[in-house]
């Protein structure tokens, strides 16, 4: 982590840390799994996983990788790439469902003694379209997150999208020669 860190920085990028986004099927075997285990799941078909995994009930996994993260930003290497870079250390949130999930990381940050501007938190969108709910959530920015990050999936759902909705696209065909419009 911290080699990837100082390449980041050196090239004025971010480096951002992305939290767990296991599913509980990856988890439920292993031994002392049920520690990290909700009760009752809210909504099956979204799964136990992302930052609801990671704050309910033991933190500790999450715990660990936030004090890892402190750990690569106290680095003497780390903090002098820091002042010379445009670049900075962030945390990554993944499946965020609900603006408590963000509080709870937050107070679990500064009990840590990370605090706004320390680090540079951001939420991963896995479906194109939750950029737009998260962009009502984070109306007025009172979370402290500075960037909305697509994964690969998302960015593939919009290329798609782009391909498709296109004019004089090759990907596309035009539709009304083919149906004799």
């Amino acid at each position: 982590m911290k080699d990837t860190a100082k390449k980041a920085l050196l090239d004025n990028e971010t480096f951002f840390l992305e939290t767990a986004n296991e599913t509980s099927d990856l988890l439920k075997p292993k031994a002392g799994a049920n520690r990290y285990e909700l009760r009752k799941e809210g909504n099956p078909a979204l799964g136990n996983r992302g930052m609801k995994k990671n704050l309910n009930p033991d933190k500790a996994i999450f715990t660990w990788d936030l004090i890892a993260l402190r750990r690569l930003k106290n680095e003497p290497e780390v903090q002098r790439l820091l002042k010379q870079s445009s670049g900075k250390i962030g945390l990554v949130l993944r499946t965020v469902r609900e603006a408590e999930e963000l509080e709870a990381t937050k107070t679990i940050l500064r009990s840590l003694g990370i605090y706004e501007g320390d680090i540079s938190l951001a939420i991963a969108v896995d479906v194109a379209d939750m950029q737009y709910y998260f962009d009502d959530l984070l109306e007025g920015n009172s979370y402290g997150i500075k960037a909305i990050v697509m994964s690969p999936q998302a960015k593939r759902q919009c290329a798609q999208f782009k391909r498709g909705t296109e004019w004089n696209n090759s990907n596309t065909r035009d539709w009304s020669k083919a149906f004799n419009y």
